[in-house]
């Protein structure tokens, strides 16, 4: 991954949505250099992160403290109870023309929030159809990203020491960049 421009953005504003034990975020922090928020439901994780001296926001309210140069959502969509409601948040929290969200999703999309033992479904549902990887992919990014405004510049698939890359366009399948066979 070609971080120079990231880099170079030493004191970007970067907030991690879902930062758990904050082990991916201390990944990030190694990259942005910058003091990086993060938002995380478990009072437990919290404490960790904040002992960690990252700063802590709050989740219903993260947003006020934007506009953020990239925001990370990692295995956090199906988890949650308003996914729509957080995209929206997102893409309104970003540094316009400029901002990034890295998103991590498991396709195909089958969404449950855990409230204590309790499995139960969203309150919110995304409009995410298929049942294949690539019809999924197709369904998230046509049906539901795009119609909140989010672009793309560049899509990266990761799996099992795969990559896929697609340029971010109409069509994503037929501008295929590449399948390198990468050892991660």
């Amino acid at each position: 991954m070609d971080t120079t421009g990231v880099r170079a953005q030493r004191q970007a504003s970067v907030l991690d949505i879902g930062a758990g034990d904050g082990t991916v975020t201390d990944q990030m922090n190694a990259v942005f250099g910058s003091t990086i928020s993060v938002t995380e439901v478990s009072p437990t994780m919290r404490r960790t992160l904040r002992r960690k001296g990252y700063r802590v926001l709050d989740v219903n309210n993260w947003h006020r403290n934007g506009p953020f140069h990239c925001i990370s959502l990692l295995n956090v969509l199906d988890r949650c109870d308003k996914p729509k409601s957080l995209l929206q948040d997102i893409h309104n929290s970003l540094q316009p023309n400029e901002g990034i969200l890295l998103l991590a999703v498991v396709l195909p999309f089958d969404p449950v929030v855990l409230k204590g033992p309790r499995k139960v479904t969203p309150s919110e549902r995304l409009q995410v159809s298929g049942t294949t990887f690539e019809s999924s992919l197709n369904s998230l990014v046509n049906d539901v990203l795009k119609p909140l405004g989010f672009k793309f510049q560049l899509f990266i698939f990761n799996s099992e020491g795969s990559c896929m890359v697609w340029k971010g366009t109409n069509s994503m399948y037929s501008d295929k960049l590449s399948t390198p066979n990468l050892s991660l």
